[in-house]
């Protein structure tokens, strides 16, 4: 397995290069990927895998949920409806833009999260806002809002879809007994079959101290 991401660690330089070959069909590209991800050809006519019926699913499948489901201001309405409105944490805005923001109001601790970011990148975790480097927060932040989604990705459920700056409260966890554990339940055909669950998570986040 060839991990491309040890060799090209930032996120934004992987999102550039790829942007460079979107001309390439997504069946094609996809297949590209998994080669270069797993050593593997990939077989989108008769999937076998569970890593190959994922990419087929990311190609073909679609479900008008999806969009709503994918960006994480907009599932929170999902949630709510379905009456699990509880179980969401505490934001104290979302914005389009870093303009619309106002700093100063930012409680001492926060978490920003970009709206359809993903693998921990586009996370900014703040302990103590008086340590926290203002011109930086707020540079990173403004890339955020400058992604388009179809420059960096063949997946159709992101298309046209803003990023957009979230403002969530800061969840406090013992790191004694595994910090904030996480649980990702494996659906098949509508139905939950796997659970698994992750604690002492450590991601590449950047981090307000």
């Amino acid at each position: 397995m060839f991990d491309y991401k040890k060799i090209i660690k930032s996120r934004e330089l992987r999102l550039k290069i790829l942007g460079f070959f979107m001309f390439i069909p997504d069946r094609m590209m996809v297949s590209i990927q998994y080669r270069i991800k797993t050593g593997q050809k990939l077989n989108l006519s008769n999937p076998k895998r569970y890593t190959e019926k994922l990419q087929w699913y990311k190609l073909y499948y679609q479900n008008a949920l999806m969009p709503q489901c994918v960006d994480k201001y907009d599932v929170r309405q999902y949630v709510a409806a379905n009456g699990y409105a509880q179980n969401l944490s505490k934001i104290f805005g979302i914005y389009s833009s870093v303009s619309e923001m106002d700093y100063e109001s930012l409680p001492e601790k926060f978490v920003a999260k970009d709206t359809l970011g993903g693998g921990g990148s586009s996370v900014i975790i703040c302990k103590n806002k008086n340590k926290l480097e203002k011109k930086e927060f707020i540079e990173c932040l403004q890339r955020w809002t400058l992604i388009h989604s179809k420059d960096v990705g063949i997946e159709w459920v992101y298309d046209n879809k803003p990023h957009r700056i979230i403002i969530e409260e800061y969840l406090m966890a013992d790191e004694k007994t595994g910090g904030l554990i996480d649980y990702k339940f494996f659906c098949f055909n509508g139905h939950a079959e796997y659970l698994y669950v992750v604690a002492d998570r450590k991601l590449g986040q950047r981090s307000g101290l």
